[in-house]
């Protein structure tokens, strides 16, 4: 009753021997397995109702030459499932018998290869170049239907042997071709290759359980490990036409695992714990839940058992209702969320809010290390040419932001913006650098802007600084850190890729994105790289409903903000050791003890901002999913991300009403902007500098 697949054919012969191992079945022949245990693509693959309509989409019922498959199917299929039942019903004590179940699904190989080799064709054109399918459709599939007419004609009238296919020249011919289009893939169409469990059973059709350990892929790496038509096949035949750029590969393995149990069956696998986060979970968790799967256990994240230092999630999943107590953690609770929490705090998915669009940016990619100086080489060339500031600037990253007291970058960069070469070239003590330090690496990149335009950055944040252009500070965060904290920084710098910019000037702005309120829905709709939280601004910023009577936040803001500055500068430390002795259950100095209570000062007067005045944030030393932390209590926690997600969407809700959105769909990020100004939430524009004396660093 064990079934197996692997792309890899040695593990599929280690499951076997593991499996004859495990059993203790010394004084047994090697069990054989090779029925049950196959080598394939597990993703990569049509099922039944793809394989009668002769095309990839479902839903078609329009009459193609790949059609031809369904006779095929309708004649071969019946005997490979008496074959392999044969093979299943025969036990396994002497060689004799090994070799009768080996000649059983030869021949029930052999019988199947010009149905395989269909399905494998319809493969092979969805992998291709959408302008070339309908011609491959007319020519390959033309000769397709000729072939399979010829051996239909030859299984009625019980001319053939079960190696038809292999003594037949127009078979092979066609085979090579279809390899080519597949490129070295191996397809697995599961109702071919295990048709006992799938064909012709309706809602019974699939597996009782499964449970595997399906590989990491992060989502920008995809393309680059499996090419562009396999991501694409992934978005359009597994993830259901949903796009989502950043989806680790083990979420379109759920997806598949949900269409291979039948309706009252389960499936467990292992996943990386982004599972749970952003694109990963709209793709996976949000999708199988959505179809009336439940989860019903989870360990939303642990260390790998082994030495990479990785932390995965387990989840178990069941397709149909489920009335019993649900795990999570390990602990007992009435129903678990696609974000692996507690279904006791509501959940509904975000939108993105118009009023949010266009005040966070991530900084620039530069994409050549070249471009980046070190002080006294730069300061050699100021010397030089005092013209040359015009394009040297000091360089932050997030170790400058979160290490440094007072946030001075460490490094300076050539920065040519968008220009034409010949700007560039006024500036030559910079232009050579740059020919000499980045030309030769972008000389061979892929990307053609990168290599014509060699002096530029990668990708150059026009949209940030066209935002910042008026301001004199902006807010900045690292976008991968322990903790989430907001600072002041000058406008007149570059700031690196892993850097988020907000063009919000004031400390009123800065309240609001400091309080206890808005890390804790970062931390739950954002994601992580293992347990360190990653601000996506999409996720993070653009949903937050930020509140409307922000008159009082303007004072705590600078205040909190001020103390801040001086504890760090005091102490000639950065943020990340800051707010380690903040969260520091034995830390008792006074200056830590004052800025807890300015955060709870701070996280109340944002409550009473929103006009919940009846809220008890509770704050104090609690345990967390990243540790002890000086926060607001978990009731506090799950009432308070209840009512963001509920303003969430009353004011998704009236911007639709007020034409802001140009509703594409019903889902949470279903929704463009059509039109929106760069505003927050108090309707300033977010141009002015907010009386930033004392927290001005440049």
């Amino acid at each position: 009753c064990l079934y197996g697949v692997d792309k890899n054919p040695m593990a599929v012969e280690m499951a076997k021997l593991s499996l004859w191992l495990i059993t203790l079945a010394k004084n047994k022949p090697f069990t054989f397995l090779d029925h049950n245990l196959r080598c394939g693509d597990s993703l990569l693959g049509a099922d039944e109702r793809q394989l009668h309509n002769g095309s990839l989409d479902a839903k078609s019922g329009e009459v193609t030459q790949m059609s031809q498959i369904r006779y095929a199917m309708q004649y071969v299929l019946p005997t490979i499932i008496d074959k392999r039942r044969q093979i299943a019903t025969l036990t396994d004590f002497d060689i004799t018998v090994i070799q009768e179940k080996q000649r059983l699904l030869k021949e029930a190989d052999q019988t199947l290869e010009v149905v395989k080799l269909g399905a494998d064709l319809l493969i092979g054109i969805a992998l291709s170049d959408t302008k070339h399918h309908k011609s491959l459709q007319g020519t390959l599939g033309m000769r397709y239907a000729e072939l399979a007419q010829d051996f239909d004609k030859a299984l009625h009238q019980r001319q053939t042997d079960f190696s038809w296919a292999a003594k037949n020249e127009r078979f092979a011919r066609l085979r090579i071709e279809v390899d080519t289009l597949l490129k070295g893939r191996h397809p697995f169409h599961w109702p071919l290759e295990f048709p006992e469990v799938f064909v012709g059973k309706g809602d019974d059709a699939g597996f009782a359980a499964i449970v595997g350990n399906p590989p990491f892929q992060g989502g920008s790496k995809i393309t680059a490990a499996l090419g562009t038509d396999y991501r694409e096949y992934l978005v359009e035949f597994i993830a259901n036409g949903k796009r989502a750029g950043q989806a680790d590969l083990c979420a379109y393995f759920f997806l598949r695992a949900s269409q291979l149990v039948y309706q009252d069956g389960q499936f467990a696998l292992l996943a990386t714990n982004t599972i749970a986060q952003g694109d990963t979970r709209e793709i996976g968790l949000d999708q199988i839940l959505a179809l009336g799967c439940n989860m019903i256990r989870a360990i939303s994240s642990q260390k790998w058992p082994g030495t990479a230092s990785l932390q995965v999630a387990c989840i178990w999943i069941r397709r149909s209702n489920w009335h019993g107590l649900c795990l999570l953690d390990k602990k007992p609770v009435t129903g678990i969320s696609p974000l692996l929490s507690a279904l006791e705090t509501t959940y509904n998915k975000p939108y993105g809010l118009c009023a949010n669009s266009g005040i966070a940016f991530k900084g620039h990619n530069i994409y050549g290390i070249g471009f980046v100086l070190g002080v006294e080489e730069a300061q050699s060339l100021l010397a030089r040419d005092p013209r040359n500031q015009d394009v040297l600037f000091p360089f932050l990253n997030g170790e400058d932001l979160n290490s440094s007291p007072n946030q001075f970058p460490s490094r300076w960069i050539i920065n040519f913006r968008d220009w034409s070469l010949e700007q560039a070239e006024a500036y030559p003590d910079c232009i050579k650098i740059v020919q000499e330090r980045v030309k030769p690496d972008r000389d061979t990149n892929k990307r053609s802007s990168r290599r014509e335009r060699w002096w530029r950055y990668g990708d150059y944040a026009k949209g940030l600084e066209s935002s910042i252009f008026n301001m004199k500070y902006v807010l900045v965060a690292a976008q991968t850190s322990k903790y989430h904290n907001f600072i002041f920084v000058s406008k007149d710098i570059v700031y690196d890729q892993k850097l988020i910019i907000f063009a919000l000037p004031s400390y009123c702005h800065f309240t609001q994105m400091q309080t206890t309120l808005h890390t804790e829905w970062v931390l739950v709709f954002s994601s992580t790289l293992g347990l360190t939280p990653v601000y996506t601004p999409n996720d993070s910023f653009e949903t937050f409903p930020f509140p409307l009577n922000t008159d009082s936040l303007e004072d705590i803001g600078e205040r909190y903000y001020t103390h801040r500055q001086s504890i760090m500068l005091a102490n000639q430390e950065g943020l990340t050791k800051t707010y380690n002795h903040f969260h520091d259950t034995h830390e008792h100095s006074a200056d830590i003890v004052k800025l807890r209570e300015l955060h709870t000062e701070m996280d109340e007067a944002v409550a009473h901002a929103y006009g919940w005045n009846d809220l008890a944030l509770e704050h104090g030393f609690h345990e967390t999913k990243q540790g002890m932390r000086y926060t607001i209590s978990e009731a506090a926690r799950r009432e308070v991300l209840d009512r963001l997600l509920l303003l969430n969407h009353q004011r998704h809700e009236q911007e639709v009403k007020t034409r802001l959105f140009e509703v594409k769909g019903t889902k949470g990020k279903g929704t463009k902007a059509k039109k929106g100004k760069s505003v927050v939430s108090d309707g300033k524009t977010g141009t002015t500098d907010g009386g930033l004396e004392q927290g001005a660093l440049f």
